[in-house]
């Protein structure tokens, strides 16, 4: 049994932790928007958004909802064009259509992935490159990375060559 006063990180390990509350949506968000809006924050530790963070999170619900919406407008444009028999691989009406609704989606898209990266909701901008790396090489999972993972003699099972 240790003598003496307790150090600060014995007394902090034993208070409970109590869970809070994520975020509730901001009014302003449609339906849809504020369903994305509780998928996101219910997946992340309570404290991830802070008040500051809420206006990209908001534009990032918006642009998730706006690109689903332009999925459906791609599948409506191919649905019909093919109902008229038209072949949509050379048809100029549809190839122009497609494209600007591509082009729209694209938008959408880098839009996600940015907001996504600001927030740190993705894998790759939670970690440094050297701790992901480190946590592939520890995991044993084949990833490719810029390095090569050092191979251990018990886990090459025979591929490594022979010198001859």
């Amino acid at each position: 049994m240790p003598r003496g006063r307790k150090s600060r990180k014995s007394q902090l390990a034993a208070v409970p932790i109590i869970p809070g509350e994520p975020p509730d949506p901001p009014e302003e968000l449609s339906l849809d928007q504020a369903l994305e809006w509780r998928k996101i924050v219910t997946r992340m530790p309570v404290d991830w958004f802070t008040a500051e963070t809420f206006p990209l999170l908001i534009e990032l619900c918006r642009h998730i909802c706006h690109s689903r919406l332009i999925e459906r407008q791609m599948e409506a444009v191919r649905v019909r064009y093919e109902k008229e028999g038209k072949d949509t691989l050379t048809d100029p009406e549809y190839l122009a259509a497609m494209s600007m609704l591509e082009h729209r989606h694209g938008f959408q898209t880098d839009r996600i992935s940015r907001i996504s990266a600001k927030l740190r909701l993705t894998p790759s901008s939670r970690y440094a490159r050297d701790v992901a790396e480190q946590q592939v090489r520890n995991s044993g999972t084949a990833v490719e990375t810029s390095q090569p993972v050092p191979t251990v003699p018990w886990q090459d099972w025979g591929e490594r060559p022979t010198a001859n």
